[in-house]
């Protein structure tokens, strides 16, 4: 939304020009065509293109295509990467997003060839922006980055001031607030986004974004009205519904849901020339605001709406928003089941998300890599062709000018090493370029890692005071009513059902941690898996409550719980033991097992699981060390290893 809101105001604004440029553009169509192929008929029909990007994407489309075929044909690598390029737009405006990438990576590549900065900055914020509809905020901000590497005084300033706009908007999702704050202040300082020029009302929408993830919902709104006041006059819907669209996020977040309904109301009624995919934002805050009116059944009827319409796009985070607030809907409802039903399907496509990010960082990574090999090969080709030209002019002269040539080669010479050292240098700032990066995204992914860790454990704690609070009540209040109606039957099958939502809730809120301490807490689970299931349970638990906090606490315990799941599902065995010890300074917390052990570890022990990955995240959370194996008695083993000062 964000991408299609940005070019459709960019044609808005050049609108103007269309009209008096049809006599132009009939006129370059007709001389084009009467040109044999050369460099100057492909640059012409890349002009004409770009022109029709305002009126027929068709025809743009096409214009592309024969300047990238005649490119090919005559080997002008410059012709055929702006021809990707333009087709990459074309395939941006459609909604073709996936193909859009596929064309801008073609044009890096062929730009890479060419050595242009120009063009390699306009592509990587292009492949930044999808990453970005994506909801990958590192891997966009990665490509973003590298937009800005390669920008130089060639490239438009407007163009750099959208790059550091795309960097403020995901450092603001991510909650970086200094960041993109510092960003936000560049653009702002920029005359191509002062007040009254065409590109200010970005500047305006992503101030307004800020605010609103800043929670200050007040500035935010009235940035908004700012900005719709200015859009109004331009008559720009895209702006429009998605300035209504905050808003309405806006007065969600502060309970004001008559506000929050108008705007969506004054959203929908633009929306109506706009995608369907606008509307998922829309449908997800009005569902909630039914529910939170006491309408519970329309507010279902609404994320079932919005739940078909993610599915009809493939937005996999849509998915994932679509199947949580329809399971929060179904728990105002009372309906336990369908609840977590929609919870597990939330949960299983946010792991995926996840494992996704984690491949694409990997990608970004090797893309990196290429980049700066291919970048080598071309220095060290031209290396090649310039000594190759000299050593032929230093050939030529040499039967007559033996003591001209000497100091010729001693000028090559010291030409070679200061290139040499010169491209020494250069490869040391890249290694470490590189370094940098990857310690940034492996600190982002594992602040990330424990976000979601965390998030994971409230949505559990809110969902089990759901289930203890609410249903359970109503189950014991149906009890006493089947008790005094004499009803045996009925009594004994909703103690089955409370025994049942007692073991939910425990699963995912663990009371007795709260209540009793860690130790207790985990003696308690110990002998709930020893009694109810057929392995042999036991355990050896030093009192070190007062030594952790309640996160921390929460965290072993989150660890020894997979550790056993995985014992009954993965290791055949017949009996497992769970030691918590102090040693001086030292913590030394070790689950085992005779069993055959785990399978989601490869031969270099490395973790190949979700569950597993998750216990390593709880183990650095707390300052902790996570290994796996197997002791010299054949016995497997999960050991988390914590000095006391760490």
């Amino acid at each position: 939304m964000r991408t299609f809101t940005t070019i459709l105001f960019l044609i808005l604004s050049c609108s103007f020009i269309w009209a008096s440029n049809i006599q132009y553009i009939d006129s370059l169509i007709q001389v084009t065509e009467k040109m044999e192929n050369s460099e100057d008929k492909v640059e012409n029909l890349l002009a004409i293109s770009r022109e029709y990007h305002l009126s027929d994407i068709s025809l743009s489309e096409k214009y592309a295509n024969e300047a990238r075929q005649i490119s090919k044909a005559i080997g002008y690598s410059k012709g055929e990467a702006y021809a990707y390029k333009a087709l990459g737009i074309v395939e941006d405006i459609r909604g073709n997003y996936e193909l859009s990438l596929a064309q801008s990576q073609e044009s890096v590549a062929l730009a890479q060839e060419i050595n242009d900065s120009v063009l390699l900055s306009d592509n990587f914020n292009n492949i930044g922006l999808y990453y970005q509809r994506s909801h990958d905020l590192i891997t966009s901000l990665e490509y973003l980055n590298l937009s800005l590497k390669f920008h130089n005084n060639k490239r438009p300033k407007y163009k750099l001031g959208y790059t550091y706009l795309n960097i403020a908007h995901n450092h603001s999702l991510l909650k970086n607030f200094l960041e993109a704050e510092s960003y936000l202040t560049r653009v702002s300082t920029m005359s191509d986004f002062k007040k009254g020029t065409p590109f200010y009302p970005f500047l305006l929408f992503d101030k307004a974004h800020f605010h609103s993830e800043k929670e200050e919902f007040d500035i935010s709104n009235s940035i908004i009205n700012e900005l719709k006041e200015i859009t109004n006059k331009d008559d720009n819907l895209s702006v429009l519904v998605e300035s209504n669209t905050l808003l309405a996020e806006n007065y969600f977040a502060i309970n004001e849901y008559a506000e929050a309904l108008d705007a969506i109301k004054e959203a929908e009624r633009m929306n109506e020339k706009l995608s369907q995919e606008s509307l998922f934002p829309l449908n997800k805050i009005k569902g909630r605001i039914f529910l939170r009116q006491g309408n519970v059944q329309k507010g279902i009827d609404t994320q079932i709406k919005n739940l078909k319409l993610a599915q009809q796009s493939g937005n996999p985070k849509h998915l994932s928003d679509a199947n949580l607030y329809l399971s929060e809907a179904y728990s105002f409802q009372n309906q336990p089941q369908k609840a977590f039903k929609y919870f597990s399907q939330y949960r299983n496509i946010e792991d995926s998300l996840a494992i996704a990010q984690q491949a694409k960082i990997i990608s970004t990574l090797d893309f990196k890599r290429q980049l700066e090999v291919k970048q080598q090969e071309n220095l060290s080709l031209l290396e090649q062709q310039r000594v190759q030209m000299e050593t032929i002019d230093s050939n030529k002269k040499l039967n007559g000018w033996i003591m001209t040539a000497f100091l010729l080669l001693m000028v090559i010479l010291a030409q070679y090493l200061f290139a040499y050292s010169r491209q020494r240098k250069v490869n040391q700032e890249l290694n470490q370029l590189v370094e940098e990066r990857t310690n940034e995204i492996v600190d982002l992914n594992a602040n990330y890692s424990m976000q979601l860790i965390q998030d994971m454990e409230d949505e559990k704690s809110r969902i089990s005071k759901e289930l203890h609070d609410h249903i359970g009540q109503e189950l014991l209040l149906i009890k006493h009513e089947s008790v005094r109606a004499e009803n045996d039957a009925l009594s004994g099958r909703i103690d089955g059902i409370i025994e049942d939502l007692r073991g939910i809730s425990k699963n995912l809120s663990p009371v007795a941690l709260q209540k009793f301490g860690l130790k207790k807490a985990l003696e308690n689970l110990c002998d709930r898996v020893d009694q109810s299931t057929e392995k042999i349970i036991s355990h050896d638990i030093d009192d070190l409550d007062k030594l952790f906090k309640h996160q921390s606490a929460l965290n072993i315990f989150r660890i020894v719980q997979e550790a056993l799941n995985n014992v009954l599902k993965h290791s055949d065995g017949t009996a497992a033991r769970v030691n918590l010890k102090r040693e001086n300074d030292r913590i030394s917390l070790t689950i085992l097992d005779n069993g055959k052990g785990m399978e989601n570890l490869n031969d270099n022990g490395d973790i190949k699981g979700i569950g597993m990955y998750t216990m390593e995240q709880r183990a650095k959370a707390i300052g902790g060390e996570l290994s796996f194996g197997k002791n010299k008695n054949g016995d497997f083993f999960v050991s988390l290893e914590k000095l006391l000062n760490s």
